[in-house]
């Protein structure tokens, strides 16, 4: 597939996709070709691919924040175990959020519980 960026908004104007447009606009002048990859793998809805494109960029985070923004918390606690050790209270409290609204009670404490004894000194997380 190609990362023809330019022409891809080009298509998608004239598709009247203007939300797709703002979007590939925003990662037209990437420069890393995995991070450029990762990102459209995620665009196309391949988010097994977009992780191993991000994980061999030079910004490797952005597989983590891509499992949190779809709500792959088991994936993204993972990942911040190798990558970013200090957001695994802020997963966790997420992923607790999640499960309480869910009605998953038992694992919500359990996760509330992590986030709270994995970082009781941070003054940040403790407020939010």
């Amino acid at each position: 597939e190609s990362l023809d960026i330019a022409t891809a908004i080009n298509v998608y104007r004239a598709k009247g996709d203007a939300a797709m447009v703002q979007t590939l606009r925003a990662i037209r002048y990437v420069e890393d070709r995995n991070l450029l990859s990762g990102h459209v793998a995620l665009l196309l809805g391949r988010p097994d691919q977009a992780q191993k494109f991000f994980l061999d960029s030079d910004r490797p985070q952005e597989a983590l924040k891509m499992h949190r923004d779809l709500l792959h918390w088991e994936q993204a606690l993972k990942l911040a175990e190798t990558l970013a050790k200090e957001e695994i209270p802020y997963i966790s409290r997420e992923y607790a959020q999640q499960l309480e609204f869910q009605g998953q009670w038992a694992r919500a404490l359990d996760m509330y519980t992590a986030a709270a004894t994995q970082n009781s000194g941070d003054v940040r997380h403790n407020q939010t």
